[in-house]
């Protein structure tokens, strides 16, 4: 479930021109009623033109083949005999209801909600909380980006990396939250001409397609506190898909090579597991006793009782983490495709 506006859900992108003399928002009209990307075609650009007291602005919307995102520009044509200044914003907002797709699964909860980054912070949240109750300080710096993100999915707008950009949340007049920057006020001289321009992502959480739109929307990819055994396995996941051409195979072979590397350490842990509870009432009979005994007349024998359960406790664990660790990568792998 991505982007929707109805009366279950609502969460919709936008973008915005700011332009001196134009109070309220801009009135386009498209070339077309309909636009496909031809069999033949690579990419497919959609034109919205308006005047503005003068200034000619085209909107455009530029969708390359087998991407998930969207160039949106603005190209401005100053006829006037004065200069007018203009600011491209991005905005994103969504109201509070659930994600259909949300849940818990191992004590790892999907985030949903507004994330942001800077040259200061590479990846920060922002929960609805917070924007409702409007305690966020806004931001500013270059480059950047602002998301909204979802389980398995998430729109984000990248504006261009070499300008100062704001960062803000608000709420709107259907008391949506609202993430969104703003870029800097450029200014178009009399008879001259201005393009503005930003990055629209709406798609799955596939750390390749998000190292092409921005540095560090990779990081919205997150899996929980796993996430040192969680990256490597996802990492080996993707190499495996590249062989076996299939995701259910992987997850399988994936399994497979993670139970093998394990097998010695786990067949260890659960000898020792065992052994300890063959003695089990022999062992808890000597612990009661080693209690009451003087700390100078406990053997080297009874010390190594706890350390023989502590020891088949690791390696069980490790067994359970590793298996947490795989099962977070395989469900957002799955999920997204």
């Amino acid at each position: 479930m991505l982007l929707s506006d109805n009366a279950t859900r609502s969460y919709v992108a936008r973008s915005g021109l700011q332009l001196d003399g134009q109070a309220s928002r801009i009135a386009f009209t498209p070339e077309r009623n309909e636009y496909r990307l031809g069999d033949e075609e690579e990419q497919l650009s959609v034109d919205l033109t308006a005047d503005v007291n003068g200034v000619e602005v085209i909107k455009r919307l530029t969708f390359d083949r087998g991407s998930y995102a969207v160039n949106v520009s603005y190209y401005l044509a100053n006829n006037t005999d004065a200069p007018v200044s203009a600011r491209f914003i991005g905005q994103l907002a969504r109201d509070n209801s659930p994600d259909p797709s949300s849940g818990v699964a191992m004590g790892m909860n999907s985030y949903l909600g507004p994330a942001y980054s800077t040259p200061e912070a590479r990846y920060e949240k922002i929960d609805f909380e917070t924007i409702q109750s409007r305690s966020f300080e806004n931001r500013e710096g270059q480059g950047g980006w602002v998301a909204m993100i979802q389980p398995y999915f998430l729109s984000a707008w990248a504006p261009p990396q070499n300008q100062q950009n704001l960062y803000y949340v608000t709420t709107d007049s259907r008391d949506r939250n609202v993430v969104a920057f703003a870029g800097p006020t450029s200014s178009v001289a009399a008879d001259g001409e201005a393009t503005l321009s930003a990055t629209l992502y709406m798609g799955p959480k596939v750390q390749d397609y998000l190292e092409q739109v921005a540095p560090n929307l990779k990081l919205t990819v997150d899996y929980g506190w796993l996430w040192f055994i969680a990256n490597p396995l996802f990492w080996l996941l993707d190499k495996i898909h590249d062989i076996v051409g299939n995701w259910g195979w992987s997850v399988v072979l994936l399994t497979v090579l993670v139970k093998l590397v394990l097998f010695p350490a786990v067949c260890q842990g659960l000898q020792v597991h065992g052994a300890y509870a063959q003695t089990g009432p022999r062992d808890a009979a000597s612990q009661r006793d080693v209690w009451r005994r003087p700390p100078e007349n406990v053997s080297r024998d009874d010390e190594v009782l706890p350390e023989r359960e502590d020891q088949s406790a690791r390696w069980l664990f490790a067994d359970s983490g590793t298996d947490a660790g795989i099962y977070r990568p395989v469900l957002d792998a799955a999920g997204i495709r």
